[in-house]
């Protein structure tokens, strides 16, 4: 990651998908061998905010030694570009769909501190909920671009270290007119 602007973290990313593909059964190379190639990249911008609480208790064995609020809004590009050797002509389909767009998040975490076998203080994530929305430049199959596409929510809670529960689920930016769907 590049700090660019002192608090605001870049990081580029650039990626290449090679993929080879034959028939024969043994290591026998046939004229109908192919290797698919594809290229991506992106960056992502982020900013890290937080506030920290003068809490401490040890109500219901939650062991919290002061609290630490974080939120984090992101910016993220992504470019993928359709591969060398469509799908179509293979029997299955093998390479990501090619994609250009921006993707908005907000990331919300609590930590606090808990005390290691060592007896130092690690810090450690009690809730995280993340929302994004990404916002597609051109379409891709049957998806129209050109427009904000569905919310995504990630909700993780870690009250004990034995217990973890996580939740995800997507709510959609459009409705189709004329279904039960549609707002009232």
């Amino acid at each position: 990651a590049l700090s660019l602007f002192s608090p605001i973290m870049v990081t580029p990313k650039a990626g290449v998908r090679q993929t080879y593909y034959t028939r024969a059964k043994e290591q026998q190379r046939t004229l109908r061998d192919v290797i698919s190639g594809q290229f991506s990249m992106g960056s992502d911008a982020s900013l890290k905010l937080f506030r920290i609480f003068p809490v401490t208790t040890n109500a219901m064995g939650l062991n919290i030694n002061w609290l630490r609020h974080v939120l984090t809004p992101t910016v993220a590009y992504s470019y993928i570009h359709q591969p060398t050797i469509p799908n179509d002509l293979l029997n299955f389909a093998t390479a990501a769909s090619p994609s250009n767009g921006l993707s908005f998040g907000l990331e919300n975490k609590l930590q606090t501190k808990r005390p290691t076998t060592a007896g130092k203080l690690q810090s450690v994530d009690l809730a995280r909920f993340m929302a994004s929305l990404p916002y597609p430049f051109h379409g891709s199959g049957n998806k129209q671009g050109g427009r904000l596409g569905d919310w995504k929510f990630d909700l993780e809670l870690f009250p004990w270290p034995w217990l973890r529960l996580e939740t995800d689920w997507s709510y959609p930016s459009h409705f189709v007119k004329g279904t039960r769907d549609e707002p009232v």
